[in-house]
């Protein structure tokens, strides 16, 4: 048996050779690389990042210049193959570290915080939420002082109570939008459902969500367990045509496609579907679980609709409600509604200002 001992900065060249020299009938039982700094520097310094042990036994060898080409090509293949896989999982192993280092930036941050007599409940804050609480005084952060953090809080965040319907003798056309994902269906059914049942208004219903599998079926289902005319539009001309033919009603309640918020073509076409139907009241629909540092980029990229109201939605999955500080940051849209399960129409609620504070400044400190 013979043992070959390879080095190099590319595996498809090291496979190569192995090839050339031992022939086809030769396997590779080892590939290895240095660790650590030298594993980036070894290119620069000369080093070889590769090492490949190959055997082959001797009879092998000495025939594989008669190898077969086919079985040749095929080593080949496989060899760039093996090649290919390797960068493969090198990328993702620097991505992973990537998300690692981040983690632990973020958890330094909050440790710093925590280090300066940030309370834990506020470790996490939007940056500039946390600057604004503490401009309103020297000791809101003081343990004996929590109704004052409370008051500061309260001064930072927008709420609506009750939404204003009109009712100015045409529909009050209300419009759900938001990233995949984030509840608008169900919490167009629970506005469905408090309007028309509970406040006996005449609620009729329009879907633009032809994309989603079973979003139709979804709504259609709503519909008629509420008892409610359901129009399907599948272009801006019959969204426009769906609600004037809703005239007659009170609400217009319009479900719209999930979007990717870095999606702009999809946002400007929906943007242009929402003008064609008139003067319109956008809900854009967060839900809670949503990561802190998403949710600028998120309401930046949907501003193109310019939305009026928030839904923070899904509040029952998460005991975690940062992202409402990076919402009053962002945004000079007030918090309208809260959901907090899958309930039609009960896990839906006005948003009231304390319920709001206690989520990022509870009165009891565990």
């Amino acid at each position: 048996m013979k043992i070959r001992r390879y080095k190099g900065h590319s595996l498809e060249k090291l496979y190569e050779a192995i090839q050339s020299e031992l022939g086809p009938e030769a396997v590779v039982v080892s590939t290895t690389r240095p660790r650590g700094a030298g594993a980036l520097l070894a290119p620069f310094l000369g080093g070889e990042p590769y090492e490949v042990v190959a055997v082959v036994e001797d009879r092998a060898a000495e025939k594989h210049v008669q190898a077969d080409t086919v079985r040749s090509e095929d080593l080949k293949r496989f060899s760039q193959y093996q090649a290919r896989k390797w960068d493969e999982l090198e990328a993702t192993v620097q991505g992973l570290r990537g998300e690692i280092g981040q983690m632990a930036k973020n958890m330094g941050s909050a440790q710093a915080r925590l280090a300066e007599g940030i309370p834990e409940f506020a470790a996490n804050w939007d940056a500039e939420f946390l600057r604004a609480v503490m401009n309103r005084g020297a000791n809101v952060f003081d343990p004996d002082q929590i109704d004052l953090c409370r008051d500061a809080v309260r001064s930072c965040l927008r709420v609506e109570e009750s939404f204003p319907l009109k009712k100015n003798g045409k529909p009050h056309i209300v419009v759900l939008a938001g990233p995949t994902g984030s509840g608008k269906t169900t919490t167009l059914a629970k506005l469905a459902a408090r309007w028309s049942l509970d406040q006996k208004l005449k609620v009729g219903l329009i879907t633009t969500d032809t994309f989603r599998i079973a979003a139709v079926d979804q709504i259609k289902e709503y519909s008629t367990l509420l008892g409610l005319e359901l129009r399907i539009a599948f272009s801006a001309n019959e969204a426009a045509r769906a609600a004037q033919s809703f005239a007659d009603k009170d609400v217009i309640l319009v479900d719209t496609p999930g979007r990717n918020h870095y999606d702009q073509s999809g946002l400007i076409g929906l943007r242009g579907l929402l003008q064609g139907m008139g003067e319109v009241t956008v809900l854009m629909t967060l839900p809670a679980t949503l990561d802190r540092r998403n949710v600028a980029d998120i309401m930046d990229c949907f501003d193109i609709l310019r939305c009026n109201y928030l839904v923070v939605t899904k509040i029952d999955e998460t005991r975690h409600f940062d992202l409402l500080t990076t919402a009053a940051i962002c945004s000079t849209c007030p918090i309208a509604f809260v959901t907090d399960g899958q309930r039609v129409p009960q896990d839906l609620r006005a948003a009231k200002m304390s319920e709001l504070v206690e989520m990022l400044a509870p009165k009891e400190q565990t």
